[in-house]
């Protein structure tokens, strides 16, 4: 398969044997990588039609009487085969060291399949486990993983990996993206300042650049406060939002970050209500049409205000023309310029 494995894979390596499915060890799970734990179809398929591939064991000697087996590859069918009542089952049993039985146990997967971010991550920390240099992963991934890695995806997975199997599960769920997982590192998060993160985004649900501006935002405004994560997580503030259950998880997310947004920029964000009533005014009193946009400078930064508009013939352009006339007559375009 690769370099490593074929200068230690031959005949002498592995052997097929029947052994009882009780002497399967499958709460030592050392080289699990797969993500799911859904037996209830493979079981049925098992019933119907038979085990199609053995899975992978390593035999482990408990005593000089009694031999017991760790799984390297094929939880999921030896599951299956335990809910169904089998209690027999043909394995493949690897006499190898455990560099060879995890770079095993990642390929069995990948080769059916595309690894998942998770899966990825258990890999990477499981060869890191067994004493893979970088450069070697780096060079091997094709045949192990079945995609070429490099040192930044490597070490991406690995800060992962040390976090708390609760950041796993929100990743895997679709909470969190990896790479504002990563932020945590960069921030220098303790596990205590991460779950509260945990927490945080196991209740709303927001875009990659939403959940990044609300790890920042809420970095930013504990640095400047002197407040710790925690305490700015579990505010009264974020609390009532986080605990009414009449908005949904996606509105939720949408308030959080504009509480944390009119905390962090008071300011600015006083400065955009302003200028919003004051576009309400002009539209109510009818100096701005609903086709007619205008937005205010950047931040509120500088001078230079922007007014855009669509038409598709000349009678258009000169209707709109005219509305813009009216809105440079009126008290409220001034109003809004000098504030």
């Amino acid at each position: 398969m690769i370099s490593f494995l074929q200068s230690k894979i031959d005949v002498k390596t592995y052997r097929v044997e029947n052994i009882d499915v009780c002497n399967i060890d499958l709460s030592d799970e050392t080289f699990k990588i797969s993500s799911d734990n859904d037996i209830a179809t493979l079981a049925a398929s098992i019933k119907s039609i038979g085990m199609i591939n053995m899975p992978l064991v390593k035999r482990v000697i408990e005593n000089q009487l009694k031999d017991k087996y760790v799984v390297i590859s094929g939880f999921k069918r030896i599951q299956a085969i335990k809910s169904i009542g089998i209690t027999q089952i043909l394995v493949v049993v690897m006499e190898s060291d455990n560099k060879l039985c995890s770079c095993l146990a990642i390929a069995d997967n990948a080769f059916q399949r595309p690894l998942n971010i998770i899966e990825q991550m258990r890999g990477i920390r499981l060869l890191k486990r067994f004493i893979f240099a970088e450069q070697e992963i780096i060079e091997n991934s094709p045949q192990i993983f079945n995609f070429k890695m490099n040192a930044k995806l490597i070490n991406m997975f690995s800060d992962i990996a040390q976090m708390p199997e609760s950041v796993h599960r929100l990743i895997q769920n679709d909470r969190l993206a990896v790479n504002c997982a990563v932020k945590f590192k960069h921030y220098g998060y303790n596990d205590n300042s991460i779950e509260a993160f945990v927490e945080l985004f196991s209740k709303i649900k927001a875009s990659l650049s939403k959940q990044k501006e609300i790890i920042t935002t809420i970095h930013e405004i504990a640095a400047r406060d002197n407040l710790s994560i925690i305490d700015l997580i579990e505010s009264d503030e974020l609390k009532q939002i986080l605990d009414n259950d009449e908005n949904d998880e996606n509105r939720k997310g949408n308030l959080i970050r504009s509480a944390l947004f009119n905390r962090r920029y008071p300011n600015l964000s006083k400065a955009k209500e302003q200028f919003t009533e004051q576009i309400k005014k002009l539209h109510s009193q009818g100096n701005l049409r609903s086709d007619i946009k205008l937005e205010p400078p950047v931040d509120f930064e500088g001078q230079d205000y922007t007014i855009t508009f669509r038409f598709s013939n000349i009678k258009e352009l000169e209707s709109k023309i005219k509305s813009l006339q009216s809105i440079s007559e009126t008290y409220l375009l001034d109003d809004i310029i000098q504030r």
